[in-house]
């Protein structure tokens, strides 16, 4: 492959991972009118949008979304409940199961 070939191709890949970059922060929570992403992680947009696309998740099903360990999880959600970006309630199914879900508070995109 040519040098001009790899230029055209990496400029590319760069064009379309701005625009992913783009839409994925578009997509996030909207506080008061004030965009939250800019003091979030990429592992936090990441959970956010992992909780967003399913509604309702419990912590462990979370962990092996994301590929990490349970308490690991429970941390970032713990600290995304304290900024109100999500909630941590029982489920009303089974009063036993703690589910996570995108706070009402947050808004949307």
């Amino acid at each position: 492959m040519s040098d001009s070939n790899v230029t055209k191709q990496a400029r590319y890949i760069f064009g379309v991972a701005k625009m992913v970059r783009h839409h994925v922060m578009s997509s996030l929570p909207k506080v008061e009118g004030a965009c939250m992403h800019g003091d979030l992680s990429a592992a936090q947009m990441n959970l956010i949008l992992a909780v967003r696309t399913r509604g309702e998740v419990t912590l462990t099903e979370l962990a092996e979304i994301l590929g990490v360990s349970p308490p690991s999880v429970s941390v970032m959600v713990e600290r995304l409940v304290e900024r109100e970006l999500l909630l941590r309630e029982r489920a009303t199914s089974d009063r036993r199961k703690v589910v996570i879900q995108v706070s009402p508070d947050a808004g949307q995109h």
